[in-house]
């Protein structure tokens, strides 16, 4: 009896042993588990957020490559006017030599007559049949129209032509070219009726990278006519303005240096130190 008593109280003692084992290694496995899961959920998100690194870095350096290569393509087609302006005898050579490679590089395809429309008619008033050089549209409507000339051609002698054109058409900007200058016009004063004067304007021979940010906006990619035109007119005025101080810094006016001599020149501005100033301006704005 007393050996069944030990016995049974032995295999008690162990059960309970048994039982607490049991218990510490339930309690490891299941940390064991926990670590297993937490690493592999930290794995998981560390994957998604090299991947999330990858195509933000991808598509950084998409667009950056995507404006190198538009600002190569610009630069090289300004190489390609300097190489040939000397051998272009006629207007149609400059438009397939100078301003047809322009429009390619805008994202245009000037092969397709949907896209680009050459000699595109725009009835004046009686007169039926006149035509543009080209006309590029935009789901079906015409949101630029291109006025081409010889590349020798003076552009001041021709923007009533363009501006005629531009007021029979539903097009929002207008571009005046010889395949070296290009005038982008819009109707910014007046609504339905062209700008006297382009709101951007370059020789693409001597383009600046700032001129080839707003070139840009016009890329097939990118072109949105209310997002050109709420910006074209400060555009507008501040190239006026760039072009009025040059000039008053060249070729200083009286009421310029005057304003400026007051405020260095302690006593009354005579002419003859208006004419002292007028010189030392000129000087100030070459140094």
């Amino acid at each position: 009896t007393t050996k069944i008593q030990t016995f049974e109280s032995n295999s008690q003692h162990l059960g309970e042993i048994d039982e607490k084992y049991k218990s510490c290694f339930r309690l490891q496995r299941y940390k064991l588990l926990k670590a297993i899961h937490n690493t592999f959920v930290l794995y998981k998100f560390c994957c998604v957020l090299f991947q999330t690194t990858k195509i933000q870095t991808f598509e950084s350096n998409s667009q950056q490559f995507s404006i190198m290569d538009f600002k190569d393509q610009i630069k090289i087609s300004g190489e390609r006017v300097v190489k040939l302006k000397d051998q272009i005898a006629t207007e149609e050579a400059t438009k397939n030599a100078f301003i047809m490679p322009f429009l390619q590089s805008l994202g245009y395809d000037v092969f397709n007559p949907v896209e680009v429309i050459p000699e595109y008619v725009t009835d004046i008033g009686t007169k039926k049949g006149e035509k543009i050089d080209y006309a590029i549209f935009k789901d079906g409507n015409p949101i630029i129209l291109i006025e081409c000339k010889h590349c020798n051609q003076n552009l001041d002698l021709h923007e009533g032509q363009l501006l005629r054109y531009f007021h029979v058409s539903k097009a929002k900007f207008g571009i005046l070219t010889n395949g070296v200058i290009y005038k982008f016009y819009s109707d910014l004063v007046e609504a339905n009726k062209m700008d006297e004067k382009p709101f951007l304007e370059f020789n693409i021979t001597d383009i600046k990278d700032i001129q080839i940010e707003e070139l840009k906006k016009f890329h097939k990619s990118y072109f949105d006519a209310d997002s050109i035109t709420n910006t074209a007119s400060e555009l507008k005025y501040s190239n006026e303005l760039k072009q009025l101080i040059s000039q008053e810094l060249n070729n200083p006016t009286h009421d310029f240096v005057k304003h400026l001599a007051k405020q260095v020149y302690p006593s009354i501005i005579t002419a003859k130190v208006l004419d002292l100033f007028t010189q030392l301006t000129k000087k100030a704005a070459q140094a």
